[in-house]
């Protein structure tokens, strides 16, 4: 699979987990509930938002060693992300110290991402007045 390919597959994931976060933050506001309640009680949505973030670790150490390194000079460090995802997966009560590490992460992410994507549609665009 190409990086492109790849990074197109990741924005849809992390697009996905922004949104579950968001619905998260609006259930705690709603029904008035901390997040450690939710997690204590081993909440679907809790459950789920895990494992959108190992699919987002996984799809990322599918990337080429070259655009991890170009990620992680914009910001963005896949080798903290992965170790983000398996404290979770040993404490879940850390998500309430990483849920917002892991907001700011992704708004890197996905500004790197719509970048790369963009500049790779001008790169491959066919040119004016080709002739083959």
């Amino acid at each position: 699979m190409k990086n492109i390919q790849i990074l197109v597959t990741l924005k849809a994931q992390v697009e996905t987990a922004d949104f579950m976060m968001d619905d998260l933050a609006t259930c705690i506001d709603v029904e008035d509930v901390d997040l450690d309640e939710l997690i204590s009680e081993k909440d679907e949505d809790v459950l789920a938002l895990l494992e959108q973030f190992k699919k987002i670790d996984c799809t990322l150490n599918m990337l080429t060693e070259d655009l991890r390194s170009s990620l992680c000079n914009e910001g963005f460090d896949c080798e903290s992300y992965s170790t983000w995802v398996s404290e979770l997966c040993y404490d879940l009560m850390r998500l309430t110290g990483l849920i917002e590490t892991f907001e700011e992460a992704h708004k890197i992410l996905e500004l790197y991402i719509s970048e790369t994507i963009r500049g790779y549609r001008i790169l491959t665009q066919d040119g004016y007045g080709t002739q083959e």
